[in-house]
Parts: C-alpha cells; structure tokens; sequence
C-alpha cells in the first residue's frame, strides 16, 4: 500500500529525533496506527481580493477625443498571515474532506494590470 504524505512540510517543524526530544511532533518514520492527526492552529487572515483604479478627468480625455479612461491594479490572494505550516490553511487536509492528500497546493496569487479605454 503506497501511504501519500505532505510535501510542503519543511524542517522547521522540530519532528521528534535523538537530538530534538520535541513533544509536539512524532518522528517522522512514525506510523499512526490510530488514525487522527494532530490539532494545530490554523488561524489565520488573508488579503484575498484588492482593486485600486483610477479614472482619467473627463478635462484631459477630451483633448485626447477619448470618451472615458480608467486605469486598473487588481491583486487576488496576495499575503496570509498565519503561524499555521503549511501552504493554506483554508483547504481540508483531513481525508473525509479531500479523500486524500493529493490537493495539497499552494494558493495562486494574481496580479492584474489594465485600462478600460471607451472611445468617442
């Protein structure tokens, strides 16, 4: 049986070793025979959307012969604060949520620049 781990896990974490009696995480070649995980804070608060735009004075879009002309920046999940490890703490690692582990990504960022333009 192939068992799918989490690959985002970075060495940070201070999984139990000889040197690192750590209390909070078992080594990693544990097995957990009981099946639950183990309970972190996932808190955590996201920018997810921001749009800042500025329209073009009617004034200087005339000498242009422009009807109207307005500039964009549009950012969609942009920084998450968060103590959480991990890539996002909003997604369901448990396997009632997803099935398995598979989904485990990180969340994509986008940033969009633009100008709608309206002629006259």
């Amino acid at each position: 049986m192939i068992r799918l781990r989490r690959r985002n896990t970075p060495a940070e974490i201070g999984y139990w070793t000889s040197a690192n009696k750590s209390t909070i995480w078992p080594a990693l070649s544990y097995t957990n025979t009981r099946g639950y995980g183990y309970p972190t804070d996932a808190s955590y608060t996201r920018i997810k959307d921001i749009t800042l735009s500025y329209t073009v004075p009617q004034k200087l879009l005339d000498k242009a012969k422009l009807g109207s002309l307005t500039f964009y920046l549009s950012g969609r999940n942009l920084y998450t604060f968060t103590k959480w490890i991990g890539w996002d703490p909003e997604n369901d690692y448990s396997l009632r949520g997803s099935g398995n582990w598979t989904n485990n990504y990180p969340v994509v960022r986008s940033v969009v620049i633009g100008a709608n333009i309206s002629l006259r």
